[in-house]
């Protein structure tokens, strides 16, 4: 992490504020950025694959679409090309691993009744809202001062309000239907309940298995220990401290993982040949979704940082050395093509 994003991290105005704590819009995509690259350095380039264009912002990332630009930052066609050739590495053990069922799905049923409601909802005030612009248009032309060229113009815009105009207020309609039904049930992210025992012994197992894995183990370990330093430096916190963060994170990483990647890497890779064209797919949306949206509540329970550093990082300042870089097991990304 750059000395400049450590000084400016709670250094905002207070108009960019999108968490409790007061971090900046920049300050937080940078050390989001900064995490997401420390997880594409432990498990290859199909993680940088999964990340969803916020650019192109749907219904349900559209909360965190303020984090445009760190997919496009870091990914690439050639990141793309080698995370499908990935693919056979992750089939050799990923269907031995558990696929967790999370504390959040308990309500994964009302919230996609809830979705079906309102999706129901905007298509009614819509058609209601097409009525009434067709009527107001009717009216228009039925008027005998509209003259021939107002007339063949009225029925362009009676026929294509969206490529011409509208003459009542669409959202209005919309806002007014949506009004008329329950809060909308929020997204859970994954927190630390589902990684601890004695509340989710299904998110338990599975982070366990993971980090019991010959393979996927030591990368977990780094993976921690990456993102250990990033938290030391972004929150001024002791090493036992951001370890003991880097661990919930890099459990909250592998769950939101493992889930897009129980689509099947025939599916994953299919979706990742169309995202190589088209920008869309919905595993990634489900994976960025769930990581970020996962990721960012847990950074926001963080003290603000004290600005003191460890003497470890102060010693490696005094040298004038780059700060202290985790040992990683070498990713298949970072084979030749």
């Amino acid at each position: 992490m750059s000395d400049d994003t450590a000084l400016t991290l709670h250094q905002q105005t207070p108009a960019a504020q999108p968490g409790e704590h007061g971090l900046s819009e920049d300050a937080t995509r940078a050390v989001v950025r900064q995490l997401f690259e420390a997880s594409v350095a432990s498990f290859g380039d199909v993680v940088s694959a999964l990340m969803f264009d916020m650019e192109q912002t749907e219904d349900n990332i559209k909360a965190l679409s303020w984090l445009a630009g760190t997919q496009t930052l870091l990914s690439s066609e050639a990141a793309f090309r080698s995370a499908v050739s990935q693919l056979a590495w992750w089939d050799r053990f990923l269907a031995h691993l558990p696929h967790p069922a999370l504390l959040s799905e308990a309500n994964a049923a009302a919230r996609r009744r809830a979705q079906s409601e309102r999706a129901h909802a905007r298509l009614m005030a819509r058609q209601a809202a097409l009525q009434d612009h067709r009527q107001r248009i009717a009216d228009a032309m039925a008027d005998p001062d509209t003259g021939p060229a107002d007339r063949a113009r009225l029925r362009r815009v009676m026929a294509a309000p969206d490529e011409t105009e509208w003459w009542v207020d669409v959202e209005g309609y919309v806002a007014a239907a949506l009004a008329q039904l329950p809060p909308e049930v929020p997204d859970v992210p994954i927190t630390a309940d589902d990684l601890a025992a004695e509340t989710s012994f299904s998110g338990f197992h599975a982070v366990d298995a993971f980090r019991r894995h010959p393979e996927l183990g030591p990368r977990a370990q780094s993976m921690d220990t990456e993102l250990a330093d990033i938290l030391a430096e972004a929150f001024g916190l002791r090493p036992a401290e951001a370890h003991r963060h880097a661990v919930v994170l890099t459990g909250i990483f592998w769950l939101a993982l493992r889930r897009a990647l129980s689509a099947g890497s025939h599916q994953l890779s299919a979706s990742i040949s169309l995202m190589m064209t088209t920008g869309q797919g919905s595993v990634q949306q489900q994976f960025t979704h769930e990581l970020l949206g996962s990721w960012l509540p847990y950074l926001q329970t963080l003290p603000p940082p004290q600005h003191r550093k460890t003497l470890g990082q102060r010693i490696r300042g005094w040298l004038g050395l780059k700060p202290r870089a985790a040992v990683v097991p070498v990713a298949r990304q970072l084979e030749e093509d």
